[in-house]
C-alpha cells in the first residue's frame, strides 16, 4: 500500500489547480459524520456503491488509515481518490484482499465485460478459482498491458495509406477482412502469449 500512496502523491502534485480543487471538492462534498474527515461508514456507503465486498472495504480503510484514527483525512482520501479515478479498487475473488501488487485476470471477462475476475498471486498459483470460465486464459497485469499494446498496435490503421486508396469499397472490405484474420488469431493468441511470457520470463 505505501507504494500506491506514493504514486498517488505523485500523481495529486502533479494536477493542475483546477483538478486539485476537484478533488478537494470532491472530499468536501462527501457526506461526513463530522465534516472534516471521512469516518469509516462514511467510506462504506461510499465504496459498497459498486457492489464491493464489506469485509474487502474494512480492510482497505484500515490501509488508507496511515495514522490509525479511525477516519481518512484529505492527505489519506488522496489515495482513495487515485484508487477511485484509476479504477484499481479491485480485489482478489479467490481470497476476498484488496489487490495492492501484481494480479492475474481472465481474459475472456476482461475483454467481454465491465465485470473483471482478478486473483492474486497466491490463488492463482493454488488454482483457487471459482469461475465460470472453465477454458480461462489468465494474464498478470503488466503481461495483459503488453498485449493489449501488442494488439493496438496490430489493428492500428495507417492513415497514409487509406489517403492513397482510391477504391474506398475494397480498402474497407480489405480492412475488414484483415480484421477478422486478426480476432481470429487473437483468440488462438491468448493461450500461446501466456505461454510466451511465461517462458520470457525464465530466459
Amino acid at each position: 500500500m505505501e507504494e500506491i500512496r506514493e504514486v498517488a502523491k505523485a500523481y495529486y502534485v502533479n494536477l493542475t489547480k483546477q483538478q486539485q480543487e476537484k478533488a478537494q471538492d470532491d472530499f468536501k462534498n462527501m457526506k461526513m459524520e463530522n465534516n472534516k474527515s471521512m469516518s469509516l461508514n462514511d467510506f462504506l456507503d461510499f465504496v459498497l456503491q459498486d457492489n464491493y465486498p464489506k469485509s474487502v472495504a474494512c480492510s482497505l480503510f484500515k490501509d488508507l488509515d496511515v495514522n490509525d484514527d479511525g477516519s481518512l483525512d484529505f492527505d489519506e482520501f488522496i489515495t482513495l481518490f487515485y484508487l477511485y479515478q484509476s479504477k484499481r479498487l479491485l480485489y482478489c475473488r479467490g481470497c476476498e484482499t484488496f489487490l495492492n501488487g501484481l494480479y492475474f485476470t481472465c481474459i475472456k471477462c476482461f475483454d467481454s465485460t465491465n465485470n473483471s475476475y482478478d486473483l492474486c498471486s497466491l490463488c492463482y498459483r493454488k488454482k483457487n478459482i471459482q469461475h465460470d470460465h472453465g477454458d480461462a486464459v489468465f494474464l498478470d497485469n503488466y503481461a495483459l498491458l503488453r498485449r493489449n499494446i501488442k494488439r493496438s498496435s496490430e489493428t492500428a490503421v495507417d492513415p497514409v495509406q487509406v489517403e492513397k486508396d482510391e477504391n474506398e469499397g475494397q480498402y474497407v472490405s480489405e480492412l475488414s477482412d484483415h480484421q477478422e484474420n486478426i480476432a481470429t488469431e487473437a483468440d488462438l493468441d491468448d493461450s500461446n502469449y501466456q505461454v510466451h511470457v511465461f517462458h520470457t520470463v525464465l530466459r
